[in-house]
């Protein structure tokens, strides 16, 4: 099990969030803008900035010079958050917490230990969940049977078979039981609860308050957790009651109608129609939208800002986040990049393709993985089985299974090893 992973961009039908421990100010719920800092918090707390690798099965930390920091000697480790990092022993399946030095701080005693947020693990143990600070103490008692970070100052926990929330203190926030829940964002999180006559769903705020009681015929999607609000704009999606009312009565009981979605604002105010046969969340203001009432053809994808305005066309099989300006698509099975205005700057011409991060993005030609600059140049050859993204001037790249680092000029800061 490798709790490290290469970093990759999303898919336009499935989504995948990678967050890391973020400071919050409880006093303070701002509403994202479309710069979002989450990035740079995430690289901020990421310290010390080391860089794990495999000698004869253990693994160990370079710098980013190439230099050992700490002796290959953990089964697996993760990536280092404000001074610790977590490991396994896979024989005990038992996890514990490092610092900077590679000295244990915390035993390897728990069933395991979920990435750091806002000050606290969740962490597991005889079964339960509960949480502890970075040098282990514990902090809130193991007592739930699933727990996820704090977001917000509230973390989402299971008790009994429904979901609540708790604040930092691990007092519950309100008393409501919810049978399907996700993370605060924005200051407000998706529940549903059930009564007497059926569901009710919608938005709570921070003090467990009703801020949005959503229409009966709107929905949440819980399989893909992708219902929390981004740039003040939230993904729910009615059925297609049309289509539905044409199906047999056998046909309405064993195929779900068509849905369609749209977004509604922090008022609970649909803002942008229910029309889209495919959408995702907004990041950076833009959402990836497949309209319902395309003619020519109804399988392509194009960008709509926050207003519902589009400004790219639906011609593209996909479209990535964007990430320094520009993000990756698919046309023809061939991967290229666009702006913001929905040009084409990088024509589609590579097998895969994943996002710029520090003017430099990994590309697949063939079987192996390359370089390109912002002109879309090879820089660095195509030469590699596998590729990451650049963070602080540094790339993790596999030649077969084993594992190195290069520089931006694509030299070895160390060789490949496992």
């Amino acid at each position: 099990m490798k709790l490290t992973f290469f970093r990759i961009p999303c898919f336009s039908l499935v989504l995948l969030y990678f967050l890391g421990g973020c400071t919050y100010l409880p006093t303070q719920v701002v509403e994202e803008s479309c710069s979002s800092a989450t990035s740079n918090q995430w690289q901020e707390t990421r310290y010390p900035f080391l860089l794990d690798i495999v000698q004869n099965g253990k693994t160990g930390f370079i710098d980013a010079t190439g230099k050992i920091i700490i002796q290959p000697q953990f089964d697996d480790v993760s990536n280092f958050f404000e001074g610790r990092a977590r490991f396994i022993e896979i024989d005990k399946k038992t996890w514990g917490l490092i610092d900077g030095e590679g000295n244990i701080v915390v035993e390897p005693k728990f069933d395991e230990i979920k990435p750091f947020s806002e000050g606290r693990y969740a962490a597991a143990r005889g079964g339960k969940w509960g949480y502890i600070d970075r040098d282990g103490e514990l902090i809130i008692e193991p007592k739930f049977s699933k727990a996820e970070k704090f977001s917000e100052g509230r973390a989402l926990v299971k008790e009994n078979d429904r979901y609540r929330f708790i604040d930092l203190n691990g007092n519950f926030i309100t008393e409501e039981k919810f049978v399907n829940a996700e993370s605060f964002s924005e200051g407000l999180a998706a529940v549903v609860i059930q009564e007497k006559n059926g569901s009710k769903q919608g938005f709570i705020d921070r003090n467990g308050d009703w801020a949005i009681e959503l229409e009966n015929d709107v929905h949440f999607d819980f399989v893909y957790n992708i219902n929390s609000f981004k740039n003040g704009r939230a993904l729910v999606f009615r059925y297609d009651l049309l289509s539905y009312s044409l199906l047999s009565p056998i046909e309405q009981i064993e195929n779900r109608p068509d849905r369609k979605w749209g977004f509604i604002d922090r008022n609970g105010e649909t803002v942008i129609p229910f029309k889209y046969d495919v959408a995702l969340p907004f990041s950076d203001c833009l959402a990836s939208v497949r309209p319902s009432d395309q003619n020519d053809d109804p399988s392509k994808i194009g960008l709509i800002n926050i207003e519902g305005q589009e400004v790219v066309e639906p011609v593209f099989d996909s479209i990535w986040y964007f990430s320094e300006g520009l993000a990756t698509i698919e046309v023809n099975k061939k991967h290229g990049y666009i702006d913001k205005k929905g040009q084409i700057v990088i024509e589609p011409k590579f097998d895969k393709a994943y996002s710029f991060s520090e003017g430099l993005a990994p590309v697949k030609i063939g079987d192996q993985w390359g370089y390109i600059d912002r002109s879309g140049q090879i820089v660095i050859e195509v030469q590699f089985d596998r590729a990451s993204t650049f963070s602080r001037g540094v790339a993790s790249v596999n030649i077969g299974d084993k594992r190195g680092y290069i520089d931006r000029k694509g030299e070895y800061i160390w060789l490949p090893t496992k």
